[in-house]
């Protein structure tokens, strides 16, 4: 899973990797662009986990949402 990335100007691509390549994702949802953030999955949830910026989103294959956690990382 690979989220953002950046050259002349800034990005809000989502990436997966299958194992033998990279595929280019189209969510209906998308997270605003972010600097300095990460991912994380979480089996229990079957959920990847993006945060950074003071936002947390998940996507679960297909889209991403928006979480609001009571507590998140500094």
């Amino acid at each position: 899973m690979l989220y953002g990335g950046s050259d002349s100007g800034s990005f809000a691509d989502t990436w997966e990797w299958g194992g033998i390549q990279w595929t280019e994702r189209f969510p209906s949802n998308i997270p605003p662009v972010m600097y300095g953030h990460a991912l994380a999955f979480d089996p229990v949830r079957r959920l990847t986990v993006l945060g950074g910026n003071g936002l947390t989103w998940g996507w679960d294959g297909d889209d991403w949402t928006e979480r609001f956690p009571a507590n998140s990382p500094s």
